[in-house]
């Protein structure tokens, strides 16, 4: 089965011999894929475990998609045009369908101009309203429309933001302004966020306090303030983060350890992702050098066929192997 995907994917080799995921999202563990589909400013494109490019499904460059059925929604447009030194504009923002049984494409609505949005900071400043994370654009409970949340900037940052729910049945939008300036409306009721897999118990090598603490109790240091974010769904691979730039974009350095034997991994299309020496763990500014990814990156751990595998903004990484650059970021 495909799956839409954009960015980096990173495959972390086989499961812990025994081990199984509890609570596993089923959408994150599929059959044995050959191809994934990524979307991003090329569009929507199916590409191989590689980042081989297979088939464009869309050309437009498309800011966030999700797969329903077997039909790929995307939202394209909302980008800076410049027709002169005074006539820059942005281009108009709508919900397109991509058929993946045929490649047919077609317009659902159009998501601007958005009604009410009226305040001095979206008429004074030239910022499209983007999709600024993957769990901004979703399909509600019943599957019936789809929610979009739109904003000027990222969360730090932001001035203006809206919520839009579209009807896939007539294409009606209803849009509601959550931020002009000053707070004013609630975002629409699209139900509960999908579930995210229950994390596997601890076992094996584990971070605390800057070390790397074996099931003895021995404490090797590792510098740069790294901190376990989330494990694989076997237990067998934890991903470790420090804030590696801190201002109004947040960027965020990442490592993997090995729970089993503690080694830690280097992640990133340059590295061949073998294990870091003590002398390398110690290295803070080799370490917050290393692959960093915005804060709002998509995330996440997949298990495909047996193998699993991180996915990390548009990069595919095996743990403890190589990174492959997808070419896009994967819609799970």
């Amino acid at each position: 089965m495909s799956l839409l995907a954009s960015g980096l994917v990173i495959s972390c080799g086989s499961q812990q011999p025994g081990a199984q995921a509890q609570g596993r999202d089923d959408s994150l563990t599929q059959a044995d894929p050959s191809t994934v589909l990524v979307h991003g400013n090329m569009g929507v494109m199916e590409v191989t475990l590689t980042g081989e490019p297979v088939r464009r499904l869309l050309s437009a460059p498309v800011q966030a998609a999700v797969r329903h059925g077997e039909d790929v929604f995307a939202i394209t447009g909302g980008q800076h045009e410049a027709l002169g030194d005074e006539d820059d504009v942005i281009t108009e923002t709508a919900l397109v369908r991509v058929s993946l049984r045929d490649g047919s494409a077609q317009r659902v609505a159009l998501l601007d101009p958005v009604p009410g949005l009226d305040c001095e900071q979206a008429q004074v400043h030239l910022l499209p309203l983007t999709v600024q994370s993957a769990f901004d654009f979703r399909m509600n409970a019943s599957g019936d429309a789809l929610c979009v949340r739109r904003q000027d900037r990222n969360a730090n940052m932001m001035d203006v933001a809206v919520h839009q729910r579209v009807w896939l049945a007539d294409g009606r939008v209803e849009s509601r302004v959550l931020q002009c300036g000053e707070p004013r409306e609630e975002p629409f009721d699209c139900g509960a966020l999908p579930r995210r897999p229950a994390p596997p118990p601890v076992r094996g090598h584990r971070v605390e306090e800057g070390h790397i603490v074996a099931p003895d109790g021995t404490r090797r240091p590792i510098a740069g303030g790294f901190e376990e974010e989330q494990s694989s769904p076997s237990g067998s691979w934890v991903l470790l983060s420090a804030v590696a730039e801190e201002g109004d974009y947040i960027h965020r350095a990442l490592l993997l350890l090995d729970r089993r034997g503690g080694s830690v991994h280097p992640l990133g299309p340059s590295s061949d992702g073998a294990a870091l020496t003590d002398a390398a763990l110690a290295d803070t500014a080799s370490l917050l050098g290393g692959m960093t990814v915005p804060g709002e990156a998509f995330i996440r751990f997949v298990s495909w066929g047996g193998v699993e595998y991180l996915v990390a903004d548009q990069f595919l990484v095996t743990p403890g192997g190589g990174t492959a650059n997808l070419m896009g970021t994967p819609i799970l």
